[in-house]
């Protein structure tokens, strides 16, 4: 048996760091449609320079958000933080887009202070199909098989 350290074999199934810029790269591009739509208007797209400025938002956007949740996630609490995430982005984008709200934390602390009848009133068929969305994505997020890579010391 040789010493060597270094990364186990594959197990198969997706690496966790992959999911994660996966989720976090559709989150960004296509769960911020209201920011997209913002930062576009007035530019052309057949410029060069609209291109740039997508390509270094996206990055920058990407940066953002996957640095934290690389630091925080761990192999047993990716899928329910990835799965927390999608759901909180579908709704956020949903209230953005249909009401026209800014999420921030005045905002986010009246949500918790609304009443059952004040949530019933929100609960449309728009809102119900973007529930219906974030379920169908936790569900294929639960069924991805995940690699068990993981760093292992040399036997002395």
């Amino acid at each position: 048996m040789s010493a060597r350290a270094g990364p186990r074999p594959a197990a198969g199934g997706l690496a966790p760091e992959t999911l994660l810029l996966a989720v976090v790269a559709a989150i960004v591009l296509l769960l911020n449609q209201p920011f997209w739509q913002a930062a576009l208007a007035g530019r052309a797209w057949g410029d060069a320079a609209t291109w740039r400025f997508v390509a270094s938002s996206a990055a920058v956007l990407l940066g953002l958000h996957a640095i934290p949740l690389l630091l925080l996630a761990t192999r047993w609490s990716l899928k329910p933080l990835l799965a927390l995430l999608l759901l909180a982005s579908l709704v956020s984008q949903h209230m953005i887009q249909r009401y026209g709200v800014v999420l921030d934390p005045s905002m986010l602390r009246n949500t918790l202070r609304t009443d059952t009848r004040e949530a019933a009133d929100l609960m449309t068929p728009a809102l119900l199909g973007q529930l219906a969305l974030a379920a169908a994505a936790v569900f294929g997020l639960w069924r991805l098989r995940l690699r068990r890579d993981g760093w292992r010391l040399p036997r002395c």
